[in-house]
């Protein structure tokens, strides 16, 4: 059997199409690997309903045996979130999920990191400096 990895995915801007990626990626996991969602659970769930997927996970941890294969590392995003509307609100939101991810990857929690697409116009609307 092929070595098994744990790849970290960031939806990117919570509006977009990555938290759609994310809820199809619950309910049809791909491959072997175990995927670790870093965003907002409730975020998952309240999109999962309007897409007409029907999901389950479990939450996190980095001392959980690598049997798994989705779970999601809650992060809450403290804003209210429309699909298809970009909100700069959101900013601080998306570079946390991906600075946890970051972090993740640093301290072996993660093999690899997948990203969602970040909207870095909503970013620099924001007043947040990204390059």
């Amino acid at each position: 059997m092929k070595n098994r990895h744990t790849i970290a995915f960031t939806p990117g801007d919570p509006s977009g199409i990555g938290i759609d990626l994310a809820c199809q990626l619950i309910d049809r996991p791909p491959g072997n690997n175990r995927i670790v969602l870093v965003c907002d659970a409730e975020l998952i769930e309240e999109r999962a309903k309007l897409l007409g997927i029907s999901i389950s996970f479990e939450f996190f941890r980095s001392d959980h045996p690598k049997n798994k294969f989705i779970e999601i590392f809650n992060i809450q995003c403290d804003r209210p979130v429309a699909p298809g509307k970009p909100n700069p609100a959101h900013a601080s939101y998306t570079l946390k999920t991906l600075n946890i991810a970051i972090d993740g990857c640093v301290r072996g929690d993660f093999d690899a990191l997948v990203t969602g697409p970040v909207n870095k116009e909503m970013i620099a609307k924001s007043g947040i400096e990204f390059t």
